[in-house]
């Protein structure tokens, strides 16, 4: 399950989140709350989220605050905004704030519900990617040791020349002492 944090100064605004929402659908929990930005920080601190939905009006640290400092020490964390204020220039201001997506207030549930498939469907996909980056390397790793492997007994068997720089290259825990026999 992935984490989500609500940030709204309004409790009924974060229960209504919280009840309205099939979190579970889309792989999502609600992990933590927070009545303004700053509390919010302090919850990225010791909690490991993956999404926080964040009102834009706060008081302390505002959301777009929130959204800055977030972005600066958490690039991963996925952010949307909310707000009561339907103006181009919060929809801008948040974006520039690494905010992924922005809802107006009243939420419509089902439009937070299409946020929620599209962002699990990418996390979804960061992940298998993920996976399939760390297999490669495991089998670029395992292809180095043979590879090695085999240039080294070449090396001691005769049917390569004799070379101290390469045996050096792949055998760099040899002792000095080894190379000026050769």
């Amino acid at each position: 399950m992935r984490n989500v944090m609500l940030v709204d100064d309004e409790y009924l605004v974060r229960e209504r989140l919280k009840r309205g929402v099939d979190w579970g659908l889309h792989g999502f929990q609600v992990a933590a709350e927070a009545e303004n930005g700053e509390d919010a920080l302090a919850v990225l601190e010791e909690t490991g989220i993956d999404l926080a939905i964040i009102d834009i009006n706060m008081p302390i640290v505002d959301g777009l605050e929130f959204a800055r400092q977030a972005r600066s020490r958490y690039p991963k964390l996925r952010m949307i905004i909310l707000t009561g204020y339907g103006t181009f220039e919060y929809a801008k201001m948040a974006m520039q704030s690494g905010v992924r997506d922005y809802l107006l207030k009243p939420i419509n549930t089902a439009e937070l519900d299409g946020i929620l498939r599209s962002m699990a469907d990418e996390l979804r996909a960061e992940a298998e990617e993920g996976t399939r980056r760390e297999r490669v390397m495991e089998q670029i790793e395992w292809s180095e040791a043979i590879l090695r492997e085999r240039s080294v007994l070449q090396l001691l068997d005769g049917s390569v020349p004799m070379d101290p720089a390469l045996l050096r290259r792949l055998c760099p825990a040899l002792r000095e002492e080894t190379f000026s026999v050769l």
